[in-house]
């Protein structure tokens, strides 16, 4: 709200407003579930991790001793030892709930803990301003505190009345200045200002309210996944490449791995010019989930989300195609491709190469009705963590309170002048900047801002077009170096006959 001869204060305060009210436009019209929790709670398990890590010491030490992992005796062998950590099979089944089912589990325990709508909650604020910020009437018998430089002195006494043009209150024989008060004992007398407290007072009540309910409901989902990881893990079962295994099967699928990756001679996708049509789909499938997992467990927020399912970036154009089944194994010459679905969330990706190499997928989602866009937004911002705006405006906020602490409003507004609310932006671009990779989220809301138009998740690499396009001018220098030495070459041999 802008406030008369006040225009930092007023700045920053806008600048926070304007925070709250972007995060109304996904959150604040009705409290969203973020159901990625278990999944991310599962991955970062250090339970499972450690069970992978032993599985692959094992396995690992059979190699380095020059055994034939392909060989059935030595694959028993491996087991027979990984079965002397762990029970192979666990005896009971492991608890699969979906996540849809945990989020109905947890918005019916939010709902009873939190049930008042927006209207009852400012009702009850309403109800408890009117009695925080009281007017003090005529022979009321008061205490007040005011400020003189950097002295604050206390007068008690009965009030009898403002002194000219208002701008100052007679408390007993003291006659005390109204915007020396402090902001509590101002409003006892200063109509407008005991306005303006009240309903950022208002403001601040709903505003708790939603936060408390939503992170209770966080709580409750991290209750709830945990519950399962710790059942799930105190069985035997371990939690990796997306999944639920069993000893048993994580050392063969490791197994696996490994043998593709030894019949492939060590070659490395980002660097290799072997032709991808010579690997068998299932070998490049291999080595793409154990490259996922190196990436899962080596970065978060949007740098443990590279590329798109199993393609990953650096991948070539060819191998993208082979690894997800929409696309044609055999890619068109150009720059991109794209997947159009017919239903469900995503209406289209967008795939690009540059040269040949994956490096940005854009995610354009399906317009539906706005709590599926917020439930939507919210499972994003859960999976990638704090947007690049919210950590800067979590500095601002902090300065607008130390500024609100230091300089509080010189006045009240004046007579007739409304509270200005922030305008809904009609266009949101939010983005996430990590070490690997950067998204952007860009959302545009129809012109009366009701309801989506545009919702759109970019993921791009940053460093590969301008790392390949230094590799290729080095190549192309060195080329252009071998042929001046050839040239050269040539006129020193030559020999006048």
């Amino acid at each position: 709200m802008p406030l008369a001869n006040d225009s930092s204060f007023s700045t920053k305060t806008e600048a926070l407003n304007m925070k709250i009210k972007i995060k109304e436009i996904f959150f604040s019209l009705s409290l969203m579930l973020l159901i990625s929790v278990l999944s991310i709670s599962a991955q970062s398990s250090e339970i499972s991790d450690t069970r992978l890590k032993k599985i692959s010491s094992v396995i690992t030490r059979f190699e380095e001793a020059g055994e034939n992992l392909s060989d059935p005796d030595v694959r028993s062998a491996v087991l027979k030892e990984v079965g002397k950590i762990y029970a192979l099979e666990p005896e009971s089944k492991p608890n699969l709930i979906s996540r849809e089912e945990i989020a109905k589990i947890v918005r019916e325990k939010v709902q009873l803990k939190f049930p008042d709508d927006h209207v009852t909650l400012e009702r009850r604020a309403s109800q408890t301003a009117e009695k925080t910020f009281r007017k003090a009437k005529i022979n009321d018998y008061v205490s007040v505190t005011y400020e003189k430089g950097s002295k604050s002195f206390n007068v008690e006494g009965y009030f009898f009345g403002h002194g000219s043009m208002e701008h100052s209150v007679q408390i007993g024989n003291n006659i005390v200045a109204i915007f020396d008060l402090i902001p509590e004992d101002r409003a006892k007398f200063d109509d407008k200002y005991r306005e303006y407290l009240k309903d950022q007072f208002i403001r601040k009540q709903i505003r708790d309210y939603y936060t408390r309910k939503n992170d209770y409901n966080i709580q409750l989902m991290k209750e709830e996944a945990s519950e399962i990881v710790k059942f799930n893990e105190n069985a035997g079962y371990i939690f990796t490449m997306g999944k639920w295994m069993t000893p048993k099967d994580l050392a063969v699928s490791l197994i696996d791995s490994m043998v593709a990756e030894k019949s492939a001679s060590g070659l490395d996708i980002k660097t290799s010019t072997q032709d991808p049509k010579t690997k068998s789909v299932s070998e490049l499938k291999r080595k793409a989930e154990m490259d996922l997992q190196k990436i899962k467990t080596k970065y978060a927020g949007i740098d443990a989300d590279q590329g798109h399912g199993l393609a990953t970036w650096w991948m070539k154009h060819q191998e993208v195609n082979l690894l997800i089944k929409e696309l044609s194994e055999n890619p068109p010459q150009g720059d991109t491709e794209t997947i159009i679905y017919e239903s469900g969330p995503i209406e289209k990706i967008e795939f690009s190469f540059f040269q040949n190499y994956f490096y940005k997928v854009v995610y354009h989602f399906r317009i539906a009705e706005n709590r599926a866009m917020e439930i939507l937004y919210q499972k994003i911002v859960e999976t990638y963590g704090k947007t690049d705006q919210d950590k800067e405006q979590e500095r601002i906020a902090a300065e607008a309170a130390a500024a609100a602490e230091e300089n509080p409003p010189a006045e009240a507004p004046k007579e007739g002048e409304q509270a200005a609310e922030p305008e809904i932006p009609q266009e949101i671009t939010l983005t996430w900047t990590g070490k690997e990779t950067v998204g952007t989220l860009h959302v545009k809301l129809v012109p009366d801002k009701s309801a989506y138009s545009t919702f759109t998740l970019t993921k791009e690499n940053k460093k590969i077009i301008p790392e390949v396009t230094l590799l290729m001018e080095k190549e192309r220098k060195a080329k252009s170096e071998e042929e001046k030495k050839k040239l050269l070459e040539q006129y020193k041999d030559f020999q006048i006959k």
